[in-house]
């Protein structure tokens, strides 16, 4: 009997640590993915060309252009809780060991290694002056509103960071 009752004891403790795992891996740890790339836009390059024709130390190797090509991120997250873009995109650089700098707010990217907003002026031509700065789509779709901190992802959702331009007209600086 006395080995019979180590054996209940040593069956029932067992069970008192299977449940605990259980409940413990229940209790806030999810997981979703989403693909995230970092590029420079083509409109920011061409303008680079363009800006620096006879300087050959400003123009951007092709390895240079795309800092992660759509590279898979598992972000995790407790119940509860959205995933932002800016969440994402934190993960990536951490990952993938990119520097990056936010804005005042914390809820914007402000730059991305050596790249960060950028305003040109045409000097004879103000219709033609133009700002770089990086934006954002998720699965394709610039958000109209929100920043990187306020908007949120889905499992499998893909972001792409884009360093692109606009006419100073043409946005609305926050």
């Amino acid at each position: 009997m006395h080995l019979r009752s180590k054996s209940k004891i040593a069956a029932l403790l067992m069970a008192v640590v299977l449940v605990s795992m259980s409940l413990a891996s229940c209790a806030g740890g999810n997981t979703l993915s989403v693909n995230v790339a970092i590029v420079l836009g083509d409109d920011y390059i061409d303008y680079m060309y363009t800006l620096n024709a006879d300087d050959e130390e400003y123009m951007i190797p092709e390895d240079d252009r795309t800092m992660l090509n759509y590279v898979t991120i598992e972000v995790s997250y407790k119940d509860g809780d959205q995933v932002s873009v800016l969440d994402a995109f934190i993960e990536a650089c951490a990952n993938y060991d990119i520097s990056y700098e936010l804005d005042n707010s914390g809820q914007s990217v402000s730059s991305i290694e050596s790249y960060g907003k950028v305003s040109y002026t045409d000097s004879e031509n103000s219709d033609n002056n133009v700002t770089y700065f990086w934006t954002y789509t998720i699965n394709g779709v610039e958000p109209t509103e929100g920043r990187a901190g306020t908007n949120y992802v889905s499992d499998g959702d893909k972001i792409v960071f884009t360093l692109t331009g606009a006419l100073a007209s043409d946005y609305d600086e926050e």
